[in-house]
């Protein structure tokens, strides 16, 4: 992840550099951890602060406070073992392992991540969004599977009960992670 940093501050664009971006940033919780932080006057705060308010935003509660412990925790891990080292990898953040605390680096603020105009109260680049595009991909499969049924019911077709089985699998498959 280090290239990344180094390519951009190259000034160098190629897709590769896009393909990096894309990566470090892919993630929600990424995304949500790099706008608290550039919301926090000093740019910094502890996971264990992040992992409340991020599991608060995922769980639809109001107050950080009123996370549980397990729901915290689970974010808190994910966030201590894979997002902060990658995110430090990249060059956005500095991890300080033994007090749990990230910084926004310079190279994060060049980048435009964080800050005043971040999107702190969760709506931005929503996974959850993914949902609705899966409920319409199981629906759509559906549709298709109860068309060709009645075709392959009347024409008898085995390439018709393919079709079926295909949808079939694919709407099962949809559904299990929209489920996720």
């Amino acid at each position: 992840m280090t290239v990344l940093c180094e390519r951009l501050d190259e000034g160098t664009r190629n897709p590769d550099d896009l393909n990096l971006i894309y990566d470090v940033l892919s993630n929600y919780r990424r995304r949500q951890m790099l706008q608290l932080l550039g919301a926090e006057s000093d740019n910094s705060a502890t996971i264990p602060d992040l992992a409340s308010t991020i599991a608060a935003w995922e769980i639809d509660v109001d107050d950080p406070d009123a996370v549980s412990y397990d729901e915290r925790k689970s974010v808190q891990s994910t966030i201590y073992q894979h997002h902060a080292p990658k995110m430090a990898d990249a060059g956005l953040v500095e991890f300080d392992k033994r007090t749990s605390r990230l910084e926004l680096t310079d190279r994060a603020a060049r980048l435009g991540l964080g800050g005043d105009d971040a999107d702190v109260d969760g709506s931005a680049g929503d996974d959850r969004k993914w949902v609705s595009s899966d409920t319409a991909a199981v629906t759509g499969a559906l549709a298709v599977a109860v068309s060709v049924a009645a075709t392959a019911t009347v024409a008898g077709s085995p390439t018709a009960f393919v079709v079926l089985a295909t949808s079939i699998v694919t709407g099962v498959i949809t559904w299990n992670r929209s489920n996720r």
